[in-house]
């Protein structure tokens, strides 16, 4: 943490607004991620990551945590969505023919 601050400390003022922004756009899509989740989600993405349900749910609402678990967390996150909506896609295609 302490070579981020002094980093931070020598950055100008328009790479920090710059960094931001960036922090911000991530925190949006990973809130975007949350909403898009089903029931259950969270336990299922714990598993698969090797990680508790709470540090997802964690994670998930904007408490940081280690850079190579968040990275985990993220992917498996994505790929578990993907599965999903791929899943009810396909249920919603048999339903209709």
């Amino acid at each position: 943490y302490i070579l981020i601050i002094c980093y931070i400390c020598t950055i100008n003022r328009q790479q920090k607004y710059h960094l931001t922004t960036i922090c911000m756009q991530i925190e949006e899509k990973i809130s975007e991620l949350k909403k898009q989740l089903p029931h259950g989600a969270q336990k299922i993405i714990a598993e698969r990551a090797g990680v508790t349900p709470k540090i997802v749910g964690n994670y998930l609402s904007g408490v940081t945590g280690k850079t190579v678990t968040r990275a985990r967390i993220l992917k498996e996150a994505a790929k578990y969505l993907k599965e999903y909506n791929k899943l009810e896609k396909d249920i919603l295609k048999n339903i209709s023919a």
